[in-house]
């Protein structure tokens, strides 16, 4: 599930709790894109807080499935890609 697949459905949690602004918890290299999307879809963000601090290699695992978070290059290359994209082209491939 994406990123946005996973906002998309917690839009719909947070619609019947009346939940308009949020703390998100997540990695520190995924923080700005979780806040953009976020706010994209009508959250008021009141903080990030980066989870488990700067990057290690906590974060990547050599095995993983997907192959952007198998390590830092891989993550930082895709991550690139996906915030020149505007929004329409972005939310049609990732929701």
């Amino acid at each position: 599930v994406s990123t946005l697949g996973l906002i998309c459905g917690f839009k719909e949690l947070a619609k019947k709790k009346n939940w308009k602004n949020i703390v998100v918890g997540a990695a520190p290299i995924h923080c700005p894109r979780c806040v953009r999307d976020l706010e994209k879809m009508g959250f008021n963000v009141l903080s990030c807080l980066n989870l488990g601090g700067r990057i290690t290699k906590f974060w990547f695992n050599d095995n993983d499935p997907q192959i952007w978070v198998r390590n830092s290059l891989f993550w930082y290359i895709r991550e690139s890609i996906l915030r020149l994209l505007p929004w329409r082209v972005y939310s049609k491939i990732a929701g």
